[in-house]
């Protein structure tokens, strides 16, 4: 027997269960995730179908993904009643469905919506569609929340080139390309609509096109120096 070629099949096998292996935790680990995130939006959903009913009238609801959970609002905006309902990971399909619990319940006397960047990477929508599910977000509201003065914010920059600082796996698929034609096609919706469209974009992006990078841990979510650039953008509008 060739022992010599019998031991490079055996590595070989090897190789493959360890792969296999490997392969098969991360998506079992991935199902497990998903799953965890899930009903994590759900218990928030419904938690809001509760404290909705003592919120005040004339509050202030910022609504969006991640970077807007990880905005400190209240703690920003303190001489208003700001409310966060930003969810991690949640697209502009996921936003929709739950729109009635993140604003209408409230009749907020604003809205500032901000949401788009993770439809690029999940499900790999395109702008147009991402644009008209905002679309369908600002009727709702106008319809079911009529007092409500809506605001509608460019989707952030990212930075989604090679930097020592972080990888890019965060980022993803998402470049300032695409998010800069979604935020065109917000422009006109804006001006359709007659809601104010808040160029925050213009402000983070730095000389490289590319988000400032000390605005931002990992090249999507902002840091302290980013909220904080973002707070002098929006005071206007919240204290108007």
């Amino acid at each position: 027997m060739n022992y010599k070629k019998l031991s490079y099949i055996l590595s070989a096998v090897i190789v493959i269960l360890i792969a296999v292996g490997v392969i098969g935790a991360k998506v079992g680990r991935d199902y497990i995730v998903n799953k965890t995130n899930e009903a994590s939006k759900e218990m928030k959903v419904e938690s809001w179908q509760e404290t909705n009913k003592s919120l005040e009238k004339r509050s202030i609801v910022f609504v969006g993904d991640s970077i807007t959970e990880f905005f400190k609002v209240d703690e920003f905006f303190k001489d208003v009643t700001a409310i966060n309902r930003g969810i991690v990971g949640d697209t502009t399909d996921e936003l929709l469905a739950r729109i009635k619990e993140s604003v209408y319940d409230i009749k907020p006397s604003k809205a500032f919506l901000m949401i788009g960047t993770n439809d690029i990477v999940n499900g790999n929508r395109n702008p147009t569609y991402i644009v008209a599910n905002i679309s369908k977000m600002i009727e709702g509201i106008k319809k079911n929340s009529p007092g409500t003065v809506i605001y509608l914010e460019s989707v952030y920059p990212v930075y989604a080139m090679e930097d020592k600082k972080f990888d890019t796996y965060m980022v993803g698929k998402r470049n300032n390309e695409i998010i800069t034609e979604i935020n065109e096609k917000l422009k006109v919706l804006a001006k359709s609509e007659n809601v104010a469209y808040i160029d925050v974009y213009s402000h983070l992006i730095g000389d490289n096109n590319q988000i400032k990078i000390n605005y931002t841990y990992d090249g999507l979510h902002l840091d302290a120096p980013g909220y904080i650039e973002v707070v002098k953008v929006l005071k206007p509008y919240v204290y108007n």
